[in-house]
C-alpha cells in the first residue's frame, strides 16, 4: 500500500511543481527564481506526504 501512496505523492508534488515554476516564470520571467520556488515548495510536499501520508502508521492494518 505504501507504493501507491508513493506514486500518488510523487505524482501530485511534480503537477505542483510544474505548475508553480511555470506561474513564477509567467510572473517574473526569472528562471532560478521560478526553479526555486517550485524546487522548494515540492521539497516540502514530499517530506510532509511522506510523513503524514505515506508512512504513517495511523489506521494502518499492516
Amino acid at each position: 500500500m505504501e507504493i501507491v501512496k508513493y506514486i500518488i505523492l510523487y505524482a501530485f508534488s511534480a503537477m505542483v511543481n510544474a505548475l508553480i515554476n511555470r506561474t513564477v516564470l509567467d510572473w517574473l520571467d526569472i528562471s532560478i527564481i521560478a526553479f526555486l520556488a517550485a524546487t522548494g515548495t515540492s521539497t516540502i510536499i514530499n517530506y510532509l506526504g511522506q510523513k503524514f501520508f505515506v508512512f504513517s502508521k495511523r489506521g494502518d492494518s499492516c
